[in-house]
């Protein structure tokens, strides 16, 4: 008698699956998770980044309203108060003006506004309607000599969008 080799079947069930395809489940939630993680990494980094920019401009616009209030101004009057005559006369809004024009390498536009009782007046100019940032303080208006009303002034300020390089 011839012994004849005996063939080497490696699965004896034709019914199950291949061993090779097994570990692709799990391997789909593996590359899963690190899509996720990732995406998580990164949206974390731009938040940051994104608040990060947003506090350098109200510390922007804190420092601007602070020079804009210097009780050492012409249209300051003791220290807390407006002058709206001396502000909106061309030596005010030079001022102003020599101000924005400090800010222009940084991309930041800004103007004042002041309000009283149901009134508000834009210094420079009207802000655009988007992407904006204002920082107020109360403050008292002299409309004139005898009218003085409580009030606040308002820095808004923006990006320059028409910047050139």
């Amino acid at each position: 008698m011839k012994w004849i080799p005996k063939k080497k079947i490696l699965f004896t069930n034709d019914a199950a699956i291949s061993e090779e395809f097994t570990s692709l489940p799990a391997l789909s939630l593996i590359m899963i998770g690190i899509v996720l993680f990732s995406l998580l990494i990164f949206s974390t980094y731009d938040s940051y980044g994104k608040q990060t920019d947003q506090l350098s401009e109200i510390e922007m616009a804190e420092y601007i309203l602070a020079k804009c209030l210097d009780p050492d101004l012409e249209y300051m009057l003791d220290g807390s108060i407006i002058d709206m005559s001396c502000m909106r006369a061309p030596q005010g809004i030079a001022y102003l003006e020599n101000l924005q024009e400090n800010l222009f390498p940084s991309g930041l536009e800004y103007t004042l506004s002041l309000h009283w009782d149901d009134t508000t007046i834009f210094i420079l100019s009207e802000p655009p309607g988007k992407d904006q940032l204002a920082v107020s303080q109360s403050i008292g208006i002299a409309l004139n000599p005898v009218d003085v009303y409580p009030g606040a002034v308002t820095i808004i300020i923006w990006a320059n969008d028409t910047q050139g390089p």
